[in-house]
């Protein structure tokens, strides 16, 4: 949902970041509650239970396409769930892991210190020739894995695009939030410094220079790694 105010720059509201959707009356607003903020949006006078009525229909449908497809409750699009959360956490992972990750997935899971989080998550640049799962994925979307190992959290996509593994230092929360908030889209965490120089030519000038999310990810990146013969001895040494 993407929110364009008459003053400074538009922003996204992820509807996976939205944990409730609440009616105001005085003056009507309709209040979208997200963790660790709230999105209040007014000026809507009569069509304000129009719109209360779309963001929760689009918020319902979310939540039956992934209860169907994982068969419980408690997904949401881009927001990982804790192990302890899930029914037949390790089963689920293996549903939706692709065969050339499932490697990738058992070293990291056996790195872990602490909870990892299992996702699923649409994605707004999907690429051409995706990994396919044992368990089909809808269209579009992927499945991943955030792994914290001490200080750092390690991102791996299981089924969907053929992503690089990346190792950022911070509260997996936090890591997790920042990737929702930009659909996980890793082009723009790829860049060399180089490539990231805020030039008219830039590409991905508008993002580098305004979008904090992309910026803090940027900022707590330690390590892209690049899935090859070299993958499992470049993960000992990120961590």
């Amino acid at each position: 949902m993407t929110i364009v105010p008459e003053e400074g720059d538009p922003w996204q509201v992820p509807f996976g970041a939205v944990t409730g959707v609440n009616v105001q009356e005085d003056p009507p607003t309709v209040l979208l509650k997200t963790d660790p903020a709230a999105t209040v949006v007014g000026l809507l006078a009569r069509r304000r239970d129009e719109f209360h009525r779309a963001v929760s229909g689009r918020l319902g449908e979310q939540q039956r396409v992934l209860a169907q497809l994982t068969g419980q409750p408690g997904f949401a699009d881009g927001r990982g769930v804790t192990r302890a959360a899930i029914r037949g956490f390790g089963e689920l992972v293996e549903r939706f892991t692709a065969p050339d990750r499932v490697p990738c997935a058992k070293t990291l899971l056996a790195s872990a210190k602490g909870e990892p989080l299992l996702g699923f998550v649409q994605l707004l640049d999907p690429d051409a020739q995706a990994m396919q799962s044992p368990t089909a994925l809808p269209e579009n979307w992927a499945a991943f894995l955030l792994v914290p190992v001490g200080a750092l959290v390690v991102l791996e996509i299981l089924a969907g695009p053929s992503a690089a593994t990346y190792v950022f230092k911070g509260a997996i929360e936090v890591v997790n939030r920042d990737l929702q908030a930009l659909h996980f889209r890793r082009g723009p965490l790829a860049l060399t410094e180089q490539q990231a120089e805020v030039t008219p030519a830039n590409p991905h000038r508008l993002a580098l220079r305004r979008l904090e999310p992309l910026q803090r990810l940027r900022a707590c990146t330690t390590a892209r790694l690049v899935h090859n013969e070299g993958w499992s001895e470049s993960l000992r040494s990120a961590l």
